[in-house]
């Protein structure tokens, strides 16, 4: 029988960007148990389960109108093995708090670029990540996962332990079970020299393999119609950060993201005519910067006027050919006003769901502010990558379902064997992740 309605828009802050949900029941639990008895319960009585999401989708994953689990009454370190650079910590703990603990402890995260109000066990279900030659996805520096799946039984899943659901579960958009714990593998804090610097597209793309030879953070803005691209890339750095420095520049970073970018979308909605020139204004406007950062930090302020971001992944050879496609794209379409590009770089995984599964990647986003509608743009934005078999971000928005996945993720059908496997009557799926899997919910 369903419990009575406790209605409850609470969770929408988890969910951001996503169309809002109505669950008619939100269980917030502080244990294990407590997470093993609202499985159970919601397998015994034939009802859905979603457990809240830390901020890092802008689609439908997390939605559901009958049971939400919200983990943020189950937070922290519960572990840790200092000496390996490993913490045992709680799903619902977030990546700021827990940069924070480990900054405290000569640690750091072992991705740049978090968004800090994201919680561990979000971030890992979509494979959030950063921007480095050499850095994965935050799902591939998982080194056990905390798991209970729709038969209520807790499982450990690390390579030694339920090895066989090991890179499964290291990112399953939630589908598998609740993930109430996940081990990390971290990285010793080290001073970073980080410098902004503006480049011509063509200039930044030629230098792009002797700076993915030696950075440990790179990527780069790019504004169509401009020619222009702002390059960020961090290097090891002997000096200590001065602290306050460091958090000046990103305020000044912060003030100009949120000032310059919202009113050049509202001025380019208004004025297409004016869009060219005040894309290149912009430009002209973002600072150049030469600091000393303890690594990682996050390198993208949050936005007061929030952004909806599209990205795909593809391989990182391709990249110049598909700039390239973009720019007469977006310059045919005339959304140079307010539309953005960033691009980064990820490396490759072993990760079933990754979009890095076994390709050392390179990211494209295409960011535009809310209130500036641009459907006909996402539509080619995407058809353009298809062309190179992008994978999108499980965060992102995208129009994928079973039979375009299955041709972008080799082990798209093992994953699927998996959770049927796990999860027979589907306990752990929405609507959404029906359509995904090719699974018909009552």
């Amino acid at each position: 029988m369903k419990l009575p309605s406790l209605r409850s828009t609470h969770h929408t802050r988890f969910v951001r960007g996503a169309a809002l949900a109505d669950p008619y029941h939100i269980a917030r639990p502080h244990s294990v148990e407590q997470i093993q008895s609202e499985v159970l319960r919601c397998a015994e009585d034939g009802e859905r389960l979603r457990v809240a999401g830390g901020g890092t989708a802008a689609n439908q994953l997390w939605r559901t109108d009958e049971n939400l689990l919200a983990l943020d009454h189950f937070r922290g370190v519960e572990s840790s093995d200092l000496e390996r650079g490993r913490v045992w910590v709680r799903a619902g703990t977030t990546l700021g708090a827990l940069a924070e603990w480990l900054r405290a402890r000569g640690l750091a995260l072992p991705v740049d670029g978090w968004p800090a109000a994201a919680t561990v066990g979000g971030a890992v279900s979509v494979g959030a990540h950063g921007s480095g030659p050499a850095q994965h996805n935050l799902s591939a520096c998982v080194s056990a996962v905390g798991l209970t799946t729709a038969d209520g039984v807790f499982r450990r899943i690390c390579a030694e332990e339920n090895a066989e659901l090991f890179d499964a579960a290291r990112l399953s958009l939630g589908a598998l079970g609740v993930v109430s714990h996940v081990e990390l593998s971290c990285e010793l804090a080290k001073p970073l020299r980080v410098r902004q610097f503006k480049s011509a597209l063509e200039d930044t793309l030629a230098r792009l393999p002797e700076l993915r030879a030696k950075a440990r953070h790179l990527s780069f803005e790019w504004f169509p119609g401009t020619g222009a691209t702002r390059v960020q890339v961090a290097l090891p750095a002997q000096d200590q950060p001065p602290r306050a420095a460091a958090l000046g520049a990103q305020g000044r970073e912060w003030l100009m993201r949120n000032a310059g970018h919202w009113l050049l979308a509202r001025a380019s909605q208004r004025l297409p005519r004016v869009a060219g020139s005040a894309q290149r204004l912009a430009m002209q406007a973002l600072p150049e910067t030469d600091r000393i950062d303890l690594a990682p930090e996050p390198t993208v302020p949050p936005l007061l006027r929030q952004s909806e971001l599209l990205e795909y992944q593809l391989a990182v050879g391709d990249l110049p050919e598909a700039l390239a496609q973009l720019e007469r794209l977006l310059n045919l379409l005339g959304a140079r006003g307010y539309a953005a590009v960033q691009v980064g770089f990820v490396a490759a995984d072993e990760v079933w769901l990754s979009p890095a599964y076994r390709r050392d990647s390179a990211f494209i986003r295409l960011k535009r502010f809310r209130g500036a509608p641009m459907p006909a743009v996402t539509r080619a934005f995407a058809d353009v990558l298809d062309r190179y078999d992008a994978r999108p971000h499980w965060g992102s928005r995208h129009g994928k379902e079973g039979g375009d996945l299955a041709a972008l993720y080799p082990r798209w059908r093992d994953f699927l064997a998996l959770r049927a496997r796990l999860d027979p009557r589907g306990v752990f799926l929405n609507d959404y992740l029906g359509r995904l899997f090719g699974v018909s919910l009552p």
